[in-house]
């Protein structure tokens, strides 16, 4: 495993490993946590999964 010896290579791997987890519970694991555990539909869990503020409507309009 001469590939891993490069410390630039495998910061960088860690790093897009990590990233890739962030995004696989964003998109995967919270709306599944949110639909099994509190009862909510498809949809609103999913629009929390990707971002929780960009689902609020603003009181102005």
């Amino acid at each position: 495993m001469r590939v891993f010896r490069s410390r630039g290579y495998s910061v960088t791997l860690v790093v897009m490993c990590l990233c890739y987890g962030g995004f696989f519970s964003g998109i995967v694991l919270i709306p599944l946590c949110l639909q099994t555990n509190f009862g909510y539909t498809a949809m609103p869990s999913l629009r929390w999964g990707f971002s929780q503020s960009s689902c609020r409507r603003s009181s102005a309009a």
